[in-house]
């Protein structure tokens, strides 16, 4: 069985539309699960419309007519693994405690809002993020085939490339505390969050800023002054 998982695609607020990699893969997936942050009933529409089987429930940033349409939280029972599929799960401290108790008839969760990849296994349950990242109009999609089960080694539960994930049950990663930006403006669109700390591999070290600070050019363009024209 083979999965399409994504989640915060904020269409058409942050990208006119999904990327055609993606698109190809809801073509191509069995099932497709989003976890919510639609923004627009018509991307809604047009999933439900091209993919096999849609899994999805609705987002902090979804209205009431995609309220009214999905779920908070969607649940389904594939292969005899139960997934279920909710938009928030709070602060990353304490996250797997929380959800064990939260999702306790639960093998594997799936969830969103935090715009940056997350993949752990806590006793019982594996819990996945996917969603946007690295800026305006990509779409990080994760792509698993076949479902895997809480307490299989990495590897079993699918396949994992440069632009897309395992719904596996991986070790937590280490993190660092970062500030992104997912939209033009000023300091105030700078988002404090938790970030899988890079690992260097072979010829590679790893640098340790303490401090940093960005030119005219940067500031400019990142408040769409047209210094350096649409990114």
């Amino acid at each position: 069985m083979r999965l399409l998982i994504i989640a915060d695609t904020h269409v058409p607020t942050r990208a006119r539309d999904l990327p055609p990699q993606v698109w190809d893969e809801v073509d191509d997936a069995d099932v497709v699960i989003h976890a919510g942050d639609w923004m627009d009933v018509a991307l809604l529409e047009a999933v439900e419309d091209r993919s096999t089987r849609l899994v999805a429930c609705w987002g902090n940033n979804d209205g009431p007519e995609l309220r009214e349409r999905l779920p908070e939280v969607a649940r389904v029972t594939l292969e005899g693994v139960r997934l279920a599929v909710v938009h928030e799960t709070g602060p990353s401290a304490g996250r797997d405690r929380r959800m064990v108790e939260a999702y306790p008839d639960t093998d594997v969760l799936v969830f969103g809002h935090s715009h940056i990849p997350w993949d752990t296994a806590a006793p019982g349950l594996c819990a996945g993020a996917r969603g946007r990242r690295g800026g305006r109009g990509r779409t990080a999609p994760a792509s698993a085939e076949p479902v895997g089960r809480a307490g299989q080694p990495p590897g079993r539960a699918g396949r994992r490339s440069a632009d897309s994930a395992t719904l596996g049950c991986m070790t937590t990663e280490a993190t660092m505390r970062a500030v992104t930006q997912q939209s033009l403006g000023g300091p105030e669109v700078l988002v404090v969050v938790d970030h899988p700390r890079p690992e260097p591999r072979t010829n590679e070290i790893l640098v340790r800023v303490k401090a940093t600070s960005v030119n005219p050019t940067d500031w400019k363009h990142r408040e769409n002054g047209g210094f350096l024209g649409q990114p």
